[in-house]
């Protein structure tokens, strides 16, 4: 998953070194993968997610889809192979994003993601 090219205009993003847009960009991904799932998994809903950034109980309302929509079928293969990765590895997530990949995208069932 890629930032649009505007996603830091107006910000000091451009005076950091290359390691340190790494890791921004890594966090924006985390919390974003981290706040879709949530949602998508019905864990929570968007207004509470806002909520909980109002509060100061989590610092971002990112997400990787559009909450009033159903997620991308890309969005979801993404977000499993996320989750499923070596650094993560959370492989409950994986099963209930998938099941949700299958629930709304029936041609997508019985096939590997990866």
């Amino acid at each position: 998953m890629e930032l649009p090219d505007d996603f830091f205009e107006n910000s000091d993003y451009n005076d950091l070194s290359d390691h340190e847009k790494d890791m921004v960009e890594k966090k924006i991904i985390e919390d974003a993968f981290e706040n879709s799932y949530r949602v998508i998994t019905k864990k929570t809903t968007f207004d509470d997610l806002m909520d909980s950034v109002s509060t100061g109980n989590l610092s971002s309302a990112l997400m990787a889809h559009n909450p009033e929509e159903n997620p991308k079928k890309e969005i979801l293969e993404n977000m499993i192979l996320h989750f499923s990765s070596e650094e993560y590895e959370e492989y409950g997530k994986c099963v209930e994003l998938k099941s949700e990949l299958n629930r709304l995208y029936p041609e997508t069932i019985g096939k590997l993601i990866i």
